[in-house]
């Protein structure tokens, strides 16, 4: 990937904390050596999912099923209780483990998660599966625009969220580019830079 010196080549990177934007320098490349791969858990796809939740609720099954287990002496109930106390654990030891990665990702300066903007308008659907390859299809539009003044969409992305607001580095860049520029240049760069407001403004439709 070709980037400007103004800006390091950006990749996304899916984590089981959402899929993040960290620069390709020796720096990134440590930082996500230090955080899990992989999409979000099977856990997110469920509406208002909150796995602290889902822990308390195993764990106070859990309890009542073993107080069954001890009233009755029925050795089925003593099983039942494990499982639910194995999963109260298996739950929790998962959930800290995904904030510990987005601790890690937000404390480190360099990874930023993909803005909301990024994905367009939502999905007319519940299905996590369309959802998921709406986000695809959306990384692949944006990766497949063109550069401006050398600079990948992502980067731009990366350091808009950087600087707190989608269309700044756009500017930014824009305006730093059109001092050493020619008149086909400059109308090339604004060609360029319009596709690229186009994804960030959501203005871009997307077929399900």
């Amino acid at each position: 990937m070709s980037t400007s010196p103004l800006a390091p080549a950006v990749a996304a990177y899916p984590t089981r904390c959402g899929i993040w934007l960290i620069p390709d320098t020796p720096d990134g490349r440590d930082l996500i050596a230090t955080v899990k791969e992989g999409p979000h858990t099977s856990w997110d796809d469920l509406p208002d999912f909150d796995p602290f939740l889902m822990q308390v609720i195993l764990g106070v099954l859990a309890a009542l099923t073993l107080w069954a287990a001890f009233a009755t002496g029925e050795p089925p109930f003593g099983l039942i209780a494990t499982l639910l106390a194995a999963g109260a654990i298996v739950v929790g030891v998962e959930t800290r483990q995904i904030r510990a990665d987005e601790r890690r990702l937000r404390a480190s300066g360099l990874a930023m998660p993909v803005p909301e903007q990024l994905w367009g308008r939502p999905m007319p659907t519940s299905d996590p599966a369309r959802s998921r390859r709406h986000e695809v299809r959306r990384l692949e539009e944006l990766q497949a625009l063109p550069a401006v003044e050398g600079v990948p969409a992502l980067t731009l992305v990366w350091l808009a969220a950087q600087e707190g607001a989608t269309q700044a580095a756009v500017d930014t860049i824009h305006a730093a580019a059109q001092e050493l520029a020619t008149r086909p240049q400059r109308e090339e760069m604004r060609r360029q830079e319009q596709a690229v407001r186009r994804i960030l403004d959501q203005r871009v439709p997307l077929t399900p």
